[in-house]
């Protein structure tokens, strides 16, 4: 399965005593969409992120950190069989 970058929407969640399902009425999803968020297998859209992120009192950043991303993006980048990784092989040949 290709998963996303890692989020802190569950540390979040668990921190504040929440139930998967309280959390999610809160921010006006179901409570699998959220499951999805949480186990990094979606991203919410923007007016989402905004709303979980008030309802949390945190920024979008803290809740879905770039630098996760990059890194992620990075790592994809550098895969053995990724077009970057291959370029690399044959620029050497």
């Amino acid at each position: 399965m290709n998963t996303l970058p890692s989020n802190n929407l569950k540390k979040c969640r668990v921190r504040a005593g929440l139930t998967r399902e309280k959390a999610a009425a809160a921010a006006q999803i179901d409570t699998k969409t959220l499951y999805r968020y949480e186990n990094n297998m979606q991203y919410p859209n923007v007016y989402t992120a905004l709303r979980l992120a008030a309802y949390y009192h945190r920024t979008v950043s803290e809740l879905f950190p770039l630098e996760s991303a990059e890194q992620s993006n990075q790592e994809k980048v550098n895969a053995p069989g990724s077009a970057a990784q291959n370029e690399r092989e044959n620029k050497r040949q």
